[in-house]
């Protein structure tokens, strides 16, 4: 759900590496499989399993984002009527992790899913004309917003919605903008949208950050003290710029235990303070 709308890939001219997070997925009770695109080596049957470390207990909350962390437990127990579940928010806010947290969930309850990324790969894999032969209990679709490029496929979740209501499953799906205001999509999918629960994530505050730099200094012990931790925190809005600080940081201080640190200083660009 990070990819930006300027660097998007259609099915035409895919010529980057295949992303295992933008790849269709198909899930039944804990059987994963994928189809690369159009102009790939089709292979299939082959294992991809969800984000292993995208649960519930390692989501980071607080007052801001609670409530949606809330709605996203009590969507898998069936407490809200919430088909379709509707997150949505800017790059880095969460919405894959809380995806994959509920799919999860539903694996340990041993329910079946279907969970797939619009994009990258073909949407009829996920949304078939035929979608009442669905036999899984829920359907996850990450990029959502993507499907602007498939008219067809839009007509084709506007009557699912309406089918998963009257049959009571349970439908995710996560989008980069709230969906009155993403370009391309019809007035049909939109309102059919608007009939579940939306909720918005918001980007990391500077609590959720220095949340996330404690909790990737104790995975990754790059042994930052408490000074350090809230200075990147602050120095760094987007959570991937500071998972990129500590790759580089971890680098850095494996390299010193080789030579000497002045001599691979060059390769490490970061404010010296926070050496």
């Amino acid at each position: 759900s990070t990819t930006p709308n300027s660097g998007r890939l259609s099915r035409k001219n895919y010529t980057e590496p295949l992303k295992p997070e933008n790849c269709i997925q198909k899930i039944a009770t804990g059987s994963h499989t994928y189809q690369d695109p159009p102009g790939v080596e089709q292979k299939t049957n082959r294992p991809l399993p969800l984000m292993e470390e995208q649960h519930f207990d390692n989501f980071l909350v607080n007052k801001k984002n609670e409530m949606v962390l809330e709605a996203a437990r009590q969507a898998v127990g069936g407490g809200v009527p919430c088909t379709p579940f509707v997150l949505y928010g800017k790059s880095c806010t969460g919405k894959s992790h809380l995806l994959n947290a509920i799919a999860h969930a539903l694996k340990q309850r041993g329910r079946s899913f279907l969970f797939g990324s619009i994009g990258l790969s073909n949407p009829q894999e996920i949304l078939p004309p035929d979608f009442s032969r669905i036999d899984q209990e829920a359907v996850f679709i990450d990029d959502a917003q993507r499907l602007a490029d498939y008219p067809q496929e839009q007509d084709v979740l506007a009557s699912m919605i309406d089918h998963f209501r009257a049959t009571k499953k349970l439908l995710v799906i996560s989008m980069d903008m709230h969906p009155s205001h993403c370009p391309g999509l019809n007035h049909k999918l939109v309102s059919r949208l608007h009939s579940g629960l939306v909720l918005a994530l918001k980007q990391p505050d500077l609590d959720i950050r220095t949340q996330y730099v404690e909790q990737q200094n104790r995975r990754r012990k790059p042994e930052l003290g408490k000074d350090k931790i809230l200075s990147l925190a602050q120095r760094h809005t987007d959570i991937r710029l500071i998972d990129g600080f500590l790759t580089q940081l971890s680098f850095y201080r494996s390299m010193q235990q080789k030579r000497s640190p002045g001599e691979h200083a060059s390769l490490f660009h970061a404010p010296a303070e926070m050496l």
